[in-house]
């Protein structure tokens, strides 16, 4: 019995990725957002823009909100707050 001939991978052709941006949430943003956060099952309220006013406001902690967009499309939210106090 001849041996069969070994088949020859290649590897797939590489296209070009789009390029990710990552900005600060500026506003006329929020829409785009919380559209993202609704479209994502493990999003919550806390998640949503508007939670920003509610920790800067009454908690008075620092908030950076950021948002990664692949061609213009929001890809990621990142909803950072920075807590300094005596507990923390």
């Amino acid at each position: 019995m001849a041996d069969a001939p070994l088949a020859i991978a290649t590897a797939p052709t590489a296209t070009p990725a789009a390029a990710v941006t990552i900005r600060n949430l500026a506003p006329g943003d929020e829409k785009r957002w919380d559209a993202f956060v609704a479209s994502c099952p493990d999003g919550t309220f806390f998640h949503l823009a508007g939670w920003r006013r509610v920790i800067e406001t009454a908690f008075r902690h620092r908030t950076y909100y950021l948002m990664a967009e692949c061609d213009g499309v929001v890809t990621g939210v990142l909803p950072l707050t920075l807590v300094k106090t005596r507990l923390f």
